[in-house]
């Protein structure tokens, strides 16, 4: 929002953030350029405050505040001291040792720590509009209730005075504060000249005789910072940006979907014309805040023993306030010793009119064992935006799943794998293992890692087969059939498929037994 007025200044609502029309959520902010929007408080217990013939700190022996705690945090940060007027002397690259040759204290001759005030300065974020000083828990209670933000830092810290004092500010929609200047009438006397009629007297705060406003457009703020603390005052002014330049920001969550359309126009308001500028609108649609969406994935085919990885991903908004959260779906098949690897990756997504996404993926990792050849079924996910944001979000899941596949009869060869040792993990010998494949020359052969090897006969369901019949005529038994058939795990004796595949692992000593006894 930016609207430049002519001849006339522009007045605001003292009810900063109450603007009738705004949508739920929505308030309306003052930026200008040079704005301060940000105050902090640090403490010092400068050197020169255990010279004789100085202000004794009460900190003097345990050294309390030594070296400007969070000073270097804060200059590094872009914030800046408020300064003595006209002082030098602060060096950067020693600026704990020198902040106190510059930076106003506001404990000044108190007894207590030095206290220095710091502003951050930013052109295109909410300004500060208003600032206040409470010396009492009423006062406290009265700003907090008006919408001010309190800085927790006592003023008057360690010094004789029984008083609390603290700084508090708004960031409304009034003019912005673009300067501050302290004032401490001992040593720089009253920022008016004696008779001047800004000078004011004013009973509240320990104020007194004091300038209501300072030459440049600088405006008292109504207390005395060194309030029972010691006899000489020492005042803060601020400065606003010019009434007849307007500059605002809009910051809104919405609470409800639909469509919105937010109006707004500047006008005088201290001119007996009232002029006005165009009015002009925002149309803003909003849509609904939606569950995360799963990205499928094609079907998965993997082999025994074989390491298999996956991504699984799901895409929401990007919010700051939105974490999705994947887990593995308790309710449909598990995997044994399936488990997520690493931590999850997000990734912004352009999705194109619809704005930026952000995709919030895990990987997946499964070791397919012996028992799992001819597995095939979807395994599923749940994700979970956790809605950070407050009421008007709402968690949501949405389950997604992928399909995987184990090849029967085929095993991926582990490192030092033997023939032996694959036998033994499908109960059988390693002759046979060695029968299933004639590629493999000589049983003593070292088996390379990923050699996928068979494990067994692939055996198609005829007419009349039952499981029974089967194990009895390639010796055998239904137990060892189940075993090495995922799908068969529950399966009745005569419930197989003409044209089903199995993966039978005959023995072959048994199997002659039986031949014989039937041909004799």
């Amino acid at each position: 929002f930016f609207w430049g007025g002519g001849g006339g200044g522009l007045v605001y609502s003292p009810m900063e953030l109450n603007h009738q029309g705004l949508p739920p959520g929505a308030m309306l902010y003052s930026t200008a350029e040079g704005a301060v929007v940000d105050l902090q408080v640090t403490y010092d217990n400068p050197f020169v405050s255990h010279r004789p013939q100085h202000d004794a700190a009460v900190s003097k022996q345990n050294r309390d505040y030594v070296n400007a705690p969070g000073a270097v945090d804060l200059w590094n940060r872009g914030y800046r001291p408020v300064n003595i007027s006209g002082a030098t002397g602060l060096n950067v690259n020693a600026l704990t040792d020198t902040l106190y040759k510059q930076a106003f204290n506001l404990n000044s001759g108190t007894g207590g720590a030095s206290v220095y005030l710091w502003a951050l300065r930013a052109p295109n974020m909410p300004a500060i509009t208003e600032i206040e000083i409470s010396t009492s828990a009423q006062q406290e209670a009265g700003m907090a209730s008006r919408g001010f933000t309190k800085i927790n830092m006592d003023l008057n810290k360690q010094s004789s005075s029984m008083r609390e004092i603290f700084l508090w500010y708004k960031k409304g929609s009034g003019p912005a504060i673009v300067d501050l200047s302290l004032v401490d009438v001992a040593v720089q006397g009253q920022c008016c000249p004696a008779g001047s009629p800004w000078m004011v007297n004013m009973a509240m705060n320990d104020v007194g005789m004091a300038c209501g406003n300072c030459t440049g457009g600088f405006t008292l703020v109504p207390a005395n910072l060194n309030f029972g603390a010691s006899a000489n005052k020492i005042f803060m002014y601020v400065k606003h940006s010019p009434t007849g330049i307007v500059s605002k920001q809009l910051s809104w969550v919405p609470q409800m979907p639909g469509h919105y359309a937010i109006c707004y126009a500047g006008q005088e308001a201290d001119t007996a014309a009232k002029l006005s500028s165009t009015q002009r609108c925002i149309d803003m649609s909003i849509r609904p805040d939606p569950a995360p969406m799963f990205q499928p994935l094609a079907d998965l085919t993997t082999y025994m023993g074989k390491v298999l990885t996956f991504k699984v991903a799901f895409v929401d908004i990007r919010h700051n306030d939105e974490r999705v959260t994947i887990t593995q779906d308790t309710t449909s098949m598990m995997l044994d010793g399936a488990r997520f690897t690493g931590s999850p990756s997000h990734t912004t997504m352009d999705v194109g009119m619809s704005g930026m996404d952000r995709e919030t993926s895990v990987m997946v990792e499964w070791f397919p064992d012996a028992k799992y050849g001819g597995f095939e079924g979807s395994v599923c996910f749940m994700a979970t935006d956790d809605a950070m944001g407050g009421p008007s979000r709402q968690a949501q899941q949405t389950r997604g799943c992928v399909r995987i596949a184990v090849e029967r009869c085929k095993w991926w060869v582990q490192t030092e794998d033997t023939l032996v040792q694959v036998a033994a993990r499908f109960a059988t010998n390693w002759l046979q293992v060695w029968h299933f494949n004639p590629t493999i020359l000589h049983p003593d052969n070292a088996l390379p890692p990923g050699l996928i090897i068979n494990t067994g006969h692939l055996y198609n369901v005829e007419p009349s087969d039952a499981l029974a019949a089967l194990a009895e005529r390639f010796g055998t038994s239904i137990t060892h059939i189940r075993a090495n058939n995922w799908d068969m795990g529950a399966m009745a004796d005569n419930a197989l498929r003409v044209g089903q595949q199995m993966c039978v692992i005959p023995s072959s000593c048994a199997t002659a037994v039986n031949v014989q006894r039937t041909v004799g």
